[in-house]
């Protein structure tokens, strides 16, 4: 009876320890296995970036990102932007210039051959108290543009000096305005000015913009300073870097453009070889001493974690003045802001329906100069003529036959198919007078006596210059 008593003892204090070794066993398995499956889930969220933080040693490096974004910028056919830039003087605290200057643009180049935008700006300007604001919209098809003011600067100033110049201001506002080739080199024409371009020329650009093109490749003209933590813009994740001017690729660039420039022949005076090697000697001083004051050129860019595109640029610059002349007193600060979006989505950018042409606006002043060009050679004709009388007369003793001299008649013809009216010249052997209608009641007389003036009382009049008589009137309106 004592033995099963004892027998019945010993396994119980026994059965505890088995268990207990079992149950450590299997919990370390179970804790090895989390961690496992944590490490293996942590290595999945690394490597596919679900999870991306900026340790993650499967992030891409910031200089190969910004690469991939230009080159996934360079395939976007529409895009829309807005561009905000700020220029800004100081003079200690106090504020002497200020201007703003925003953009917002869709751009459409699916057609290579055709490029559209369409889009809004605004231009404000602070000087001295006194500001002005000028905003409108503007539009480009192919090689034609439109511009359309909505607000115009409130001047009289402007209005007045406009006004001198036969355009009324008040026409301009609301209305669009074509600027395209032809209508561009017919009022070069109009001016004076020279508007051919030899196709050799127009060759020759592509050329340049080609070589330029090609230099630019590949070319290092930044560099990422900074990688900040991923953030979002309008729902989409995106990389966040500073970035900075590679002041040393660009002071090898600049001189490797103007040489491709030079060869385009666009200089008229271009350098000699000594010269060349001169500005390659000094050049790259020059630009180190620029940087050493202003400092480095900094900005901020945003590009996205799943396309690529370049979501924002933001930048900014104060330069001290007192850095570039001892004495100064001021700060320069410019300050700029660009967005894009839209990326590839569908754009409509159409012609306006109701435009003038560039010459239909300007009209009006190219009228008054084409009758302020009239006026003048028709002076400068009466003068010669009068010149050549007196010439005449100093060699012969007489104004009678000036009427048959060739220079006189060439002269005359002319004033005639300026102003469609015949010039009256009368003369006898010591006196000679001549007069021409420039305008109704408006007239421009010459006479021996050394007059050579406008004069608003009819020349033919008796005791004036009507043959018998040989002098102008006096040259004040009636009245006066």
């Amino acid at each position: 009876m004592e033995e099963k008593i004892l027998s019945s003892q010993m396994p119980k204090q026994e059965l505890p320890v088995a268990p207990l070794k079992k149950s450590k066993g299997k919990i370390f398995k179970i804790v090895v296995g989390i961690i496992i499956l944590v490490l293996v889930g942590l290595g999945i969220s690394l490597y596919t970036r679900a999870w991306d933080p900026l340790w993650n040693p499967f992030r891409p490096e910031p200089e190969e990102v910004i690469n991939e974004m230009a080159k996934k910028m360079t395939d976007v056919k529409t895009l829309h932007s807005e561009t905000k830039f700020d220029f800004l003087t100081k003079e200690d605290t106090k504020e002497t210039f200020k201007m703003t200057m925003e953009f917002w643009s869709d751009s459409d180049t699916t057609d290579k051959e055709n490029p559209k935008s369409a889009g809004n700006f605004s231009l404000s300007l602070a000087i001295e108290g006194m500001q002005f604001l000028l905003a409108g919209e503007s539009k480009t098809i192919g090689k034609d543009s439109y511009l359309k003011l909505t607000t115009i600067p409130a001047s009289p100033f402007l209005e007045a000096y406009l006004s001198q110049m036969g355009i009324d201001l008040s026409q301009l506002k609301n209305q669009w305005i074509k600027i395209d080739e032809e209508s561009t080199k017919n009022l070069l024409k109009s001016l004076g000015m020279e508007t051919e371009m030899e196709e050799e020329t127009e060759t020759k650009q592509k050329e340049m913009i080609e070589k330029f093109q090609a230099i630019l490749k590949d070319k290092k003209l930044y560099l990422a300073r900074k990688e900040f933590p991923d953030t979002k813009i309008k729902n989409q994740k995106v990389y966040h870097y500073l970035v900075a001017l590679n002041k040393e690729g660009v002071k090898k660039l600049i001189p490797e453009l103007l040489k491709e420039l030079i060869k385009t022949g666009i200089f008229p005076q271009p350098p000699t070889e000594a010269e060349w090697q001169e500005f390659e000697k000094e050049f790259p001083k020059e630009f180190d001493k620029f940087f050493a004051k202003i400092g480095d050129i900094e900005g901020e860019i945003w590009i996205g974690k799943k396309d690529l595109y370049l979501y924002k640029i933001k930048g900014g610059k104060e330069i001290d003045l007192s850095k570039f002349e001892e004495g100064t007193k001021g700060k320069i600060t410019v300050k700029l802001d660009t967005n894009f979006s839209n990326f590839n989505q569908p754009v409509k950018i159409e012609t306006p329906k109701e435009y003038k042409t560039l010459e239909e606006i300007l009209s009006p002043f190219l009228k008054l100069k084409l009758e302020s060009e009239k006026a003048e050679i028709i002076s400068n004709d009466m003068y010669i003529i009068s010149a050549k009388a007196k010439l005449i007369y100093s060699q012969q003793g007489s104004y009678v036959n000036i009427k048959n001299d060739q220079e006189i008649i060439f002269f005359l013809t002319e004033i005639e198919r300026y102003t469609g009216n015949k010039p009256v010249i009368h003369s006898s052997k010591n006196s000679f007078c001549g007069y021409v209608e420039i305008y109704p009641t408006q007239y421009l007389c010459i006479d021996s006596k050394g007059f050579w003036d406008k004069v608003f009382v009819y020349p033919g009049e008796k005791t004036f210059c009507d043959g018998k008589t040989f002098v102008c009137p006096p040259s004040a309106p009636p009245g006066l």
